[in-house]
């Protein structure tokens, strides 16, 4: 095992105090969250449990993590999260998109949380919104 990135959450409450891991071995990536804590077990299960919740209600697929104990270890993915996406949106002064790919998540989000909504209006709720870009 080569690791490549290690990081140690200990600033943070002690029920979410994890070390994140990220490694290479036979040549494949992994991401292993461990908790440091006692308390911080609950919070690895929960990152377990809510995989599933958002793999069988939403409209985004999460990673399905192998967790073992007070670990739980995931196949690494490369591209661009959410909040670069966004970002990058922004810089581009893409409102439109940017308001796009948001009201879909608050979509999935409510979809998750058992709530059928046909749309979401960021317009209504965000000033920079209003007017659009491109």
């Amino acid at each position: 095992m080569r690791v490549l990135y290690a990081k140690y959450n200990r600033e943070r409450k002690k029920e979410f105090q994890i070390e994140t891991v990220i490694y290479e071995e036979n040549e494949k990536k992994y991401v292993r969250k461990k908790a440091l804590t006692q308390q911080a077990e609950s919070h690895i299960v929960r990152i377990e449990e809510n995989c599933k919740i958002i793999n069988d209600n939403g409209s985004y697929r999460a990673l399905q993590g192998n967790r073992n104990g007070n670990t739980i270890v995931f196949p690494y993915i490369s591209g661009a999260t959410m909040s670069e996406e966004l970002v990058g949106l922004l810089k581009m002064n893409d409102i439109n998109s940017f308001i796009d790919v948001l009201e879909k998540y608050v979509i999935s989000l409510n979809e998750m949380n058992g709530k059928h909504i046909e749309s979401y209006s960021f317009q209504e709720h965000l000033p920079f919104c209003k007017g659009g870009g491109n």
